[in-house]
């Protein structure tokens, strides 16, 4: 008896849209790395990148609407892998360390790119603007609930206000982020170091 091999047209052309976006926001990753991302243009995008500028233009209207994407996409897969991998049976601190190392190999691995990426997203517009404020609550919701858990274990002070907790880690988190990229190499070992510090100064060793 013959069995049907044939795939579903709908789930292949499905793929084919997600290995061509995957394709261009590799090319202009390596493109923005070796030019830098305003010295680069959609034109040249296209030819590394072996694609029509229309196709370009289909899924990303803009360049810098390219670069969000592109960032929000890849860490959406980076946050989701470190909460997957979440190490058990730690305390708050080697957890929260956890996720800042997953977030810090992804930003060493591209220094220049981002370099560029915190730059412009510090005052992004538009879509992508929306898309990055929800990246980032809904890491923070997530890490809200670790903080809540180190409450409940009795790791942190049970009156902690858990919305200052969350601004005080994202302000650590974001010195020492800027602090390693305004290094000449991201060293992620050094910076987790002092994340770790600062960690400890400002939630007490039992974390």
């Amino acid at each position: 008896m013959r069995t049907d091999r044939t795939q579903n047209p709908g789930s292949l052309r499905q793929r084919q849209k997600e290995q061509a976006r995957q394709l261009i926001r590799d090319t202009a990753y390596a493109l923005f790395e070796e030019k830098g991302f305003h010295e680069s243009t959609m034109r040249e995008l296209a030819a590394r990148a072996g694609v029509g500028l229309g196709t370009i233009f289909r899924y990303y209207p803009d360049k810098a609407s390219l670069l969000f994407a592109a960032f929000t996409e890849d860490m959406e897969a980076v946050l989701d892998e470190a909460f997957a991998s979440l190490p058990t049976g730690v305390r708050l601190r080697a957890q929260l360390l956890h996720l800042v190392r997953g977030i810090f190999e992804f930003y060493a691995a591209r220094p220049e790119l981002s370099r560029t990426l915190i730059k412009e997203s510090l005052f992004p517009q538009g879509e992508w603007a929306e898309r990055l404020e929800g990246l980032v609550l809904t890491f923070l919701g997530r890490v809200g609930q670790l903080f809540e858990s180190a409450r409940e274990r009795g790791e942190v002070d049970p009156d902690l206000d858990l919305q200052d907790a969350l601004a005080s880690f994202w302000g650590l988190y974001f010195i020492c982020l800027i602090g390693a990229l305004r290094a000449p190499t991201f060293d992620v070992g050094l910076w987790l170091d002092t994340l770790e510090r600062l960690l400890e100064q400002q939630y007490g060793s039992g974390t």
